[in-house]
């Protein structure tokens, strides 16, 4: 596994993580704050995702089995042939009046009240409500103008065709008012096959006065937990979305200008680095980073500008950290930089140049490259306020022997990497 860059961790680089942490989070919490708000403002139909819908409880007709006003809860799409009494639906409200004779899908009277468990609805041995399945199919199955026998009053029940005048679903949501979320305590099928739900809130003293047609069920309440509801309730309130959104959004945004404004103070010592108006083993330079994000052709051109007597050490700031890297693209960068310095002359750096360019095979950056040697040419002996820093023809002419020493030396040095390296490739390879 490829070793890692160790990096001067400042203040601005924690900011920088902390923000990389909760981003994510926070932007997920804005997004659902966001969208609770926007189902807590209205009335009328949120659509599905992946199979589920929000709705809001819009009055206290629910408070019996435990829906408090403003309560925001899961939905499902549920085919309506699986509803049965005793569900909780969401449904558009719409009042249908084309709607014809009806038959009850159970023998009894309507269902009363869950929490009260009152009903005249007939049941089996197990206490569950007898549902007559076979009633709605072989209403459905009739041809128009066929009759069904009605076992409750022992009557026909004549198969007619759809009116008219009845709305298709997208009309009759258009005209609808707002979604109600009920309790269905009967269902019934009509002349048409057509199947419709007798719905009330359980808090209430009677049936809706509309019967809801089957195309206008949203779908079937999903068990929502008390503490998911309120904590969707409160993020879709004022307060909800300036905690949960504005104040962490607004220290996202502050940890973020503090990151910018770090990588544009590097930048600077950087550029100070590259003037030579301040060391290259300042603190304020290692804290920066600036030997490991600096460009290749500034590290080429900041060698080239050093005096003699610095040279093993700029080596050493600019590329002695990728002694540590196990990766194949710095190992090379490193073997060229100690080719480049290893032909290097003060004088005449022509070879040097040659060399450091030869990992780039980009027009572009070759002519980076080109544009920071002739820059290096005009600064190698211009005056500068670091005057240890300051380059003349006398100290270069005084340098030249150490400098083949060192030479010599790096010459050396880059036959044991390669060594190395090489033994290391025979590893991985056996």
């Amino acid at each position: 596994m490829a070793k890692k860059v160790k990096r001067q961790k400042t203040l601005y680089s924690i900011f920088g993580r902390i923000v990389d942490v909760i981003i994510y989070p926070v932007l997920v919490l804005s997004f659902l704050s966001s969208f609770f708000m926007l189902v807590a403002k209205t009335d009328k139909y949120v659509p599905p995702i992946f199979g589920y819908s929000f709705v809001r409880v819009l009055s206290g007709s629910m408070r019996n089995s435990g829906f408090k006003l403003g309560d925001v809860v899961f939905v499902k799409q549920t085919p309506t042939a699986e509803i049965r009494v005793g569900d909780i639906i969401a449904f558009h409200n719409y009042s249908d009046p084309t709607i014809t004779q009806l038959t009850s899908l159970y023998n009894g009277t309507t269902y009363q009240d869950v929490t009260k468990n009152i009903s005249g609805l007939e049941k089996d041995g197990d206490n569950n409500f007898i549902f007559f399945e076979n009633r709605r199919q072989d209403i459905k199955n009739l041809e128009i103008g066929q009759s069904y026998i009605r076992e409750s009053d022992n009557r026909p029940l004549a198969k007619v065709e759809v009116p008219s005048g009845r709305l298709s679903t997208q009309q009759a949501i258009e005209k609808s008012g707002k979604v109600n979320f009920h309790m269905v305590v009967n269902i019934f099928v009509d002349q048409t096959g057509t199947t419709y739900y007798e719905t009330r809130g359980t808090s209430n003293g009677s049936s809706d006065s509309a019967k809801v047609r089957e195309d206008l069920v949203m779908g079937r309440y999903s068990d929502t937990a008390r503490w998911l509801r309120d904590i969707i309730k409160f993020c879709s309130t004022t307060a909800g979305m300036l905690i949960i959104v504005v104040i962490p959004l607004s220290i996202v945004v502050l940890l973020e200008m503090l990151s910018v404004l770090e990588q544009v103070n590097n930048i600077l010592i950087e550029r100070k680095v590259l003037n030579r108006t301040i060391k290259f083993d300042d603190k304020d330079v290692d804290k920066a980073n600036v030997g490991i994000e600096m460009r290749e052709f500034d590290k080429a051109f900041l060698y080239d500008i050093m005096p003699p007597e610095q040279k093993q050490k700029v080596f050493h700031f600019l590329w002695g950290y990728m002694q540590e890297v196990d990766n194949k693209k710095i190992q090379q960068t490193y073997q060229i930089a100690l080719n480049a310095v290893a032909v290097y002359d003060f004088e005449n750096p022509q070879a040097f140049w040659e060399k450091m360019m030869e990992q780039e095979k980009s027009e572009s950056k070759r002519k980076k490259y080109q544009k920071a040697r002739i820059q290096a040419e005009k600064e190698k002996f211009a005056e500068v306020e670091i005057k240890e820093y300051q380059n003349t023809p006398q100290n270069a002419e005084e340098q030249k022997p150490k400098q083949k020493q060192e030479n010599s030396k790096k010459k050396k040095t880059i036959r044991e990497i390669d060594e190395v390296i090489k033994s290391l490739n025979d590893k991985k390879e056996n």
